[in-house]
């Protein structure tokens, strides 16, 4: 009876464990007095500065990372601008009809590979490196935001 009870006792803890969030959002990072950034925003609360945050993304389907930014005003939120590339898709192969002989035997021939099409790739991560204070912060940007 007691190896039943430990067994169901960790089938349970397991079971709990697969219904579990894989990932938990991470605390925001203090970059500077007042300016804290978590996910793909910052948040300037205290300050009477405009920031300029520096943050690499990390783009995902392979693509390399890009220099990301985000120009914080005072009591302001703003999101980090960046654009991923597109990347190469997987390949696609053609098959190719086969040789008959004139023995009557078939010779199958290899595919003919093409590149695949390019794919969108999207922001998947982010890393906060620094924040510089802006005197002369650019204009407020037009149309959409984010990456």
């Amino acid at each position: 009876m007691r190896y039943r009870l430990i067994f169901s006792t960790a089938v349970s803890a397991v079971a709990l464990g697969a219904l579990a969030p894989d990932t938990v959002a991470a605390p925001p990072q203090q970059l500077a007095p007042g300016l804290s950034c978590q996910e793909f925003g910052c948040r300037n609360n205290d300050s009477r500065n405009t920031y300029l945050v520096h943050a690499p993304v990390i783009c995902s389907n392979g693509a390399p990372i890009v220099t990301g930014t985000a120009y914080v005003p005072p009591r302001s939120t703003a999101p980090v601008r960046y654009s991923c590339p597109l990347v190469q898709g997987p390949p696609i192969g053609q098959q190719q009809t086969p040789i008959v002989r004139p023995d009557g035997s078939i010779v199958q021939r290899p595919p003919v590979w093409e590149p695949g099409p390019r794919i969108p790739s999207t922001g998947i991560g982010v890393i906060y490196r620094d924040a510089q204070v802006i005197t002369n912060p650019p204009p407020p940007p037009a149309g959409s935001s984010g990456g």
